[in-house]
């Protein structure tokens, strides 16, 4: 069964796989590999060569005849055979292989399509039928093939030419040929990434053969292979693009890591994870935007919550499990031994953009176990060690300036305006996300109210801040004017484990007022609600402010529900009312004090709970790397 899955800001692009040897059965195909001889002269062809002229390759001969390459080696194009002696050769082993295996691990691991010539200091990457990249070169002791000694040079054929090898090449299967083949037990992952296969013919590619009851046989045929897996994808994360490098773990012109669970890591992730996507599969949800009518506000969502949670997990499991040796920041995985170490200021970026610095890359890789593959390593692991917020609940950020995210009533105008550390007032410390927020007010000059959509929202409990933006963010230097915090009420709108949606909100089309009710205040660490007097949170004047708001747990998850939405938005809410004063707690007592009515929100912060506990267990977790980690352990 084909599978298809959710993927965010993923672009999917198939990668061509050729399971048989590039031959067609059209001119200009032969014209390009016609003979152009460089060595001696012979007029018999490679087939006849090998057959007649050279007993001492006559186990070779026999293989080659049983997997049908006697006709291949007898055509007008031209070969190089790199043809293993008698002695050196297992017969009966390879014999007893399946014809498929023979074929396509010994026979098209021996041959590759033009002359190539043992002469002076060579070093060519020879792509063989197998298509296997092998290094024929000249060493210190001779001539090699994959640093197997090569017994007899340049025996000239008049379609190509046989060089005799001390032993046979050994097949080094790649990472995705060795889900498959692999003798741990893998089966339930590589059933998993192969769900994904599929391919198509490819009848001008392929090697016909002879006509048989009216029909074209091929003697190899060739195959356009694919993998939705199989992707290329960048995002721009903390101020600068990241390029993942891609996942083609079929190529063997390319070198990746991959990491991949037992089955019993697999089933325990699958498991563990899966309680952070709590789908519930027929539920209303709110729409709190300006279109959102009494008649049209609730509406239905129905799916398969189990496929959902099933497909949105494994994908996920997936994100830190690949990467692209060839990017810059991957480099130390080339070498990488079980047991070693990343250094101070390492970091990996995995082929879905994850990047992980060196605790969590020394964490990935604990315990697991490496085994070299022709375009890179396996590391087989009996746990998947991946933290959730480097993975499936990661610290989600809210951008004041999206236009999906952020509603305002008509009451209200919402602008946007550009910062940069140019125009930034240099006595307001910190940096504002993206140089952008917004500006809601309005002309009486009254405190807003707004609704912030919370996307790609699992079933954990955050830590959720507000990031204020001073009104003397673009002033002078040493500038006198007064600066007033901010005062924010937040109320969450959410549904419960059942999927009951906890408050609504309608619309009043006449006086064209939008109501909402029945939402629920945030809590304080240890789960009381707050209340329409401590729920109210002051940002420190004069400064870029992470403000805290207060904790929420989500019994339902979210993540990928938009799809099915009208409108494309299922997400929860923060109403947030704000104030144009409110109290504040000083050494002298509480005092009540003058808030901003113009709000300035650079961005909404939901940090997950377990993030902030193990940041206040781990002090020195990340200090380096992410030095705003330290901020989320102690607010």
């Amino acid at each position: 069964m084909k599978r298809k899955m959710i993927y965010r800001n993923a672009i999917v692009a198939a990668a061509l796989v050729c399971t048989g040897a590039f031959t067609a059965a059209c001119h200009d195909w032969d014209d390009h590999y016609d003979v152009t001889p460089s060595i001696g002269e012979s007029n018999i062809t490679l087939w006849d060569n090998i057959k007649t002229n050279h007993p001492e390759l006559s186990s070779f001969a026999t293989l080659l005849e049983k997997a049908g390459y006697d006709s291949l080696l007898s055509s007008s194009q031209s070969f190089t055979v790199w043809a293993p002696v008698n002695s050196e050769l297992n017969f009966d082993s390879l014999n007893a292989l399946s014809l498929d295996t023979l074929k396509n691990e010994f026979i098209k691991n021996h041959v590759a399509r033009s002359n190539f010539v043992a002469s002076g200091d060579i070093n060519e990457s020879v792509f063989m039928l197998s298509g296997k990249v092998l290094s024929f070169k000249l060493g210190a002791g001779g001539y090699t093939m994959d640093n197997v000694p090569v017994a007899n040079v340049n025996i000239p054929s008049k379609n190509g030419v046989i060089h005799e090898l001390a032993h046979p090449l050994s097949y080094l299967k790649n990472i995705y040929e060795s889900l498959n083949t692999h003798s741990g037990p893998i089966g339930s992952f590589s059933n998993y990434f192969h769900s994904f296969d599929d391919s198509t013919f490819l009848p001008g590619r392929s090697v016909v053969g002879p006509i048989v009851d009216g029909q074209i046989t091929y003697l190899d045929s060739v195959f356009y292979a694919t993998n939705d897996l199989f992707m290329q994808m960048m995002t721009y994360k903390d101020g600068m693009f990241i390029d993942g490098g891609g996942s083609y773990i079929n190529r063997e012109d390319s070198s990746y890591t991959m990491l991949v669970p037992t089955d019993a890591a697999w089933d325990s992730g699958i498991e563990s994870i899966g309680d952070y996507f709590h789908y519930v599969s027929d539920f209303v949800f709110d729409d709190v935007s300006e279109t959102g009518k009494t008649s049209a506000t609730m509406d239905s969502i129905k799916f398969n919550a189990d496929s959902l949670r099933e497909l949105t997990v494994q994908n996920l499991m997936m994100s830190n499990l690949i990467y692209n040796n060839h990017n810059y920041l991957n480099t130390r995985l080339d070498d990488l031994k079980p047991g070693d170490k990343f250094q101070e200021g390492d970091s990996i970026v995995s082929s879905y953009c994850q990047v992980l610095y060196k605790e969590d890359a020394d964490y990935l890789f604990d315990g697991a176990k490496r085994y070299d593959k022709s375009n890179g390593a396996l590391w087989i692991t009996d746990n998947l060690n991946l933290r959730a917020w480097n993975g499936w609940a990661p610290i989600i950020k809210v951008e004041g300036e999206s236009n999906q995210n952020l509603i305002v009533s008509s009451d209200y105008d919402a602008v946007y305006d550009n910062v940069n550390s140019t125009t930034q007032n240099p006595d307001v410390k910190g940096s504002v996300s993206s140089h952008r927020y917004a500006i809601i007010s309005n002309s009486a000059g009254t405190a807003p109210i707004f609704d912030v959509y919370l996307p790609n929202v699992v079933s954990t409990e955050y830590a959720i801040y507000a990031v204020m933006v001073p009104s003397n963010i673009k002033s002078a230097a040493g500038s006198e004017e007064e600066v007033l915090p901010y005062a924010l009420l937040p109320q969450i709108s959410f549904h419960d484990a059942n999927g009951k949606l906890n408050g609504t909100t309608t619309y009043d089309d006449k006086n064209k007022v939008r109501t909402r009710s029945g939402l629920d205040y945030l809590m304080d660490e240890n789960g009381k609600k707050f209340s329409v007097t401590t729920g109210v949170k002051v940002s420190e004047a004069g400064k870029i402010d992470t403000l805290f708001l207060g904790y929420q747990k989500f019994p339902m998850c979210y993540y990928g529900l938009d799809t099915y939405a009208t409108g494309n938005i299922c997400r929860p809410s923060l109403h947030i009312m704000t104030r144009s004063n409110a109290r504040i707690s000083t050494p002298e007592g509480n005092v009540r004090v003058d808030c901003d009515p113009t709000i300035r929100l650079d961005c909404i912060l939901l940090v997950p709970r377990e993030l902030q506990e193990y940041l206040k267990a781990h002090p020195d977790y990340m200090a380096k790397e992410r030095p705003e980690y330290r901020y989320f352990a102690t607010h």
